[in-house]
């Protein structure tokens, strides 16, 4: 949440002149309050016998208290006598004075008035009494609190029960990557929100970071859920840094029956193209340079590990061709056999493998792999995109993006990372050649590669895996170390 969204919303309503807006603004600030955090001002109080120890101590003495410490909360007194527990939306509105009479602690807001509602003599709470101050009688609070604590049974059902009542679901995408790419956290998981207040409060908390809004119905999030599986993206959190967050399991919510988790071929790939991407695009962010740096390393080591779907056509061949076979090279038909026994090994296909079924190509149901009867030529030859005048290779990690883009009509190679890079050996060597580079999934994570990114690639795929932490996170990771370690002595 925006640490001074409640103070924000105060304003709100404290400055609207208009009644029907003013009740609005109040409502969306109670809304803030009841899964929010407020500061409240406590003093410690100690035993006499403990207090006389403290009394009695001299410089370098080590006390410990023997009774219990009890915090007792300040109370603010109105002109009329009237008495008040004050609470506030940030320490930022607390007086330098008052702050060192005081110890500031965060506290939630119902936890804040139900202290509150156990002091005698109260008339409510009031929020930052020293600045611009907002009474909250108790009666105002309750008929707020009862309401939200309704929405609370709502919003803590399962995930899928809330999905399916709302009207619109909500989910950030990387404007970088757009719409048809969910965006991911640090984790790896895709934002999802059943109100477009959430969404925005992550947005605003990233500072925009490119991330924008997607909106679609319940019927339509399941589509875009099912659009994950070769994406990598197992898991999403549904109403992020609010206090109803849920993580969800991909495989709970929309359960495939061919495959789960990163079953599907190169779904690893394709998420640390979206993190790598992600973070690249917000590169004047030093957390997001590390970020996009560990990740470009990732894809350096990931890539020659992967097959690919390349579209390719013999000599003679008519522009469209109905062609459900896989064509394979002795590489790729060596790396399919290996892949399927190595399956085999950790027990994910039991008895004699499906060559075909177990590389778990996303959209390639009613194909097959190609055998010596199905060659049509001599020569296998791989059709380009065309960018900026330039030629790429369309290598894909699964068949319905392939599609999209060259239609069913269309025969599919399968290749290994190597040989296409020998495609493009005069890239490597600095040869003006025709093919000047490989582009990853054109219209799905479209990661595009370049001469000169080819030859970096080369070079980082020789070194260990890269995990960069920026400078400022470094510090703070140590900082939380130490602390950690102190804290067993």
């Amino acid at each position: 949440m925006d640490e001074h969204l409640i103070s924000t919303l105060k304003l709100n309503v404290i400055r609207e002149k208009n009644d029907e807006r003013a009740r609005k603004a109040l409502f969306e600030l109670f809304g803030a309050l009841h899964g929010g955090t407020v500061y409240v001002p406590v003093s410690a109080v100690v035993s006499a016998a403990d207090a006389a120890q403290g009394m009695n101590a001299v410089p370098g003495d080590a006390a410990t208290a023997k009774d219990t410490v009890r915090l007792k909360p300040d109370i603010l007194k109105k002109g009329d006598g009237s008495l008040y527990f004050p609470i506030f939306s940030h320490v930022d509105e607390v007086p330098e004075d008052y702050r060192q009479r005081f110890s500031i602690l965060p506290m939630r807001y119902t936890q804040a008035l139900a202290t509150a509602k156990a002091t005698a003599e109260l008339k409510g709470l009031v929020l930052d009494g020293f600045t611009e101050p907002l009474q909250i009688p108790f009666g105002l609070a309750d008929f707020h609190e009862a309401f939200f604590g309704k929405e609370d049974e709502k919003r803590t059902r399962p995930a899928e029960e809330q999905i399916a009542d709302c009207q619109t679901v909500y989910v950030l995408y990387a404007q970088a990557l757009g719409a048809h790419i969910p965006a991911v956290n640090g984790s790896g998981y895709a934002l999802v929100f059943t109100e477009r207040s959430y969404a925005e409060n992550v947005v605003r908390k990233n500072g925009g970071a490119g991330l924008m809004i997607a909106q679609m119905t319940p019927e339509q999030f399941v589509d875009f859920v099912r659009s994950w599986y070769p994406l990598g993206v197992v898991k999403f959190v549904l109403n992020a840094d609010t206090a109803y967050s849920q993580t969800v399991e991909r495989d709970a919510y929309l359960p495939d029956p061919l495959a789960k988790g990163f079953d599907y071929l190169g779904s690893r790939l394709n998420l640390q193209i979206i993190r790598y991407r992600q973070y690249r695009e917000n590169a004047q962010n030093e957390s997001a340079k590390a970020g996009a740096v560990t990740f470009w390393s990732a894809i350096c080591h990931q890539l020659p590990e992967n097959l690919f779907l390349v579209p390719v056509c013999y000599d003679g061949d008519p522009d469209t061709v109905e062609d459900a076979i896989l064509h394979v090279t002795e590489r790729s038909g060596e790396a399919v056999q290996a892949h399927a026994l190595r399956m085999q090994a950790e027990k994910t296909v039991v008895g004699e493998p499906d060559l075909y079924a177990a590389l778990k190509i996303y959209g390639g149901e009613g194909y097959r792999l190609a055998d010596r009867n199905d060659r049509q030529g001599d020569v296998l030859h791989i059709k380009t995109v065309t960018a900026s005048d330039r030629a790429f290779i369309p290598a894909f990690t699964d068949m319905k993006t392939l599609q999209a883009i060259f239609g069913r009509q269309v025969r599919v190679g399968l290749f290994t990372f190597d040989e296409l890079l020998a495609y493009t050996h005069s890239a490597v060597e600095g040869f003006d050649g025709d093919i000047t580079g490989i582009v990853f999934n054109p219209g799905g994570t479209n990661l595009v590669l370049g001469r000169d990114d080819l030859v970096l690639l080369l070079h980082e795929k020789e070194q260990p895996t890269r995990i960069v932490v920026a400078e400022a996170q470094a510090e703070a990771d140590a900082q939380q170390a130490k602390a950690e370690w102190l804290g067993k002595w």
